[in-house]
């Protein structure tokens, strides 16, 4: 019974440090890893869970885009780079500034998202879990269409 007890309570604590790693490694800033010269950026990004694995899809204003997956505090993996339409990634940005970047919300749970708006070394994030802002998560999936 006790050594049941002990591999639960081991469990427990292994998936709890997890999640966390994962929350704390989505506020960092992320590198530039597409090579872009844009000082504004759009990141969106999902995490937590068993794993407490981040994946970030960061759109630069002037077109890059980067996909990068970091476990915890170790190194990001980059997954995907490339230059898109600025056709396809203004409206992103204008639908950010309309919509959502009004929005207050910070909710975190075991399986979150968020929304990072960086320019001129300031940032503003909203993160949720479902179901969250209306606006936010209609954005977020038109982000992840874009890149599919």
């Amino acid at each position: 019974m006790v050594g049941k007890t002990m591999v639960a309570c081991g469990a427990l604590f292994l998936v709890l440090t997890a999640c966390n790693a994962g929350k704390k490694a989505a506020g960092k800033k992320t590198s530039d890893a597409a090579g872009s010269k844009s000082e504004e950026r759009l990141t969106f990004g999902r995490g937590g869970g068993i794993t407490g694995a981040v994946e970030e899809k960061i759109f630069f204003s002037d077109g890059k885009y980067v996909s990068i997956r970091r476990f915890g505090t170790a190194k990001a993996d980059t997954l995907a780079q490339r230059t898109l339409d600025l056709k396809l990634v203004a409206p992103i940005f204008d639908e950010y500034k309309q919509k959502v970047a009004s929005l207050d919300h910070d909710q975190t749970g075991n399986a979150y998202k968020y929304i990072r708006y960086e320019k001129s070394g300031k940032s503003k994030q909203i993160t949720w879990t479902d179901p969250g802002p209306e606006a936010a998560k209609a954005l977020f999936e038109k982000a992840q269409k874009l890149v599919k």
